[in-house]
């Protein structure tokens, strides 16, 4: 997750049918809110399923800079707390490496 670039990548097969639905579910909470705030989630959305990658890149609307951030900060958190479970399957990471990807 990169914070600055409003970036937010998912890459890797978490090896659990279950983890899988919570991060698909997560990808799919980003398009949601992409559909119900476009001026708000100004988002670019990239997934391949078959590879286990999803790309979520937001440019705000000049204002809604801050309202962009807590959206991604709350997809970035779900993601946080499967890796906090999941430690062997799933890998959360804040910064210049901008993923979430299995271990």
């Amino acid at each position: 997750y990169d914070e600055a670039r409003y970036t937010l990548e998912f890459r890797g097969h978490a090896g659990d049918k279950f983890i899988c639905a919570g991060l698909s579910t997560l990808v799919g909470a980003a398009q949601g809110m992409r559909e119900l705030y476009p001026a708000v989630l100004n988002a670019e959305i990239e997934t391949d399923e078959t590879q286990g990658h999803a790309l979520i890149r937001c440019k705000p609307t000049d204002g809604y800079e801050n309202e962009c951030r807590y959206i991604m900060r709350t997809i970035f958190t779900g993601a946080a707390v499967l890796a906090e479970n999941y430690p062997g399957n799933v890998e959360a990471i804040k910064g210049g490496e901008d993923n979430v990807s299995d271990r």
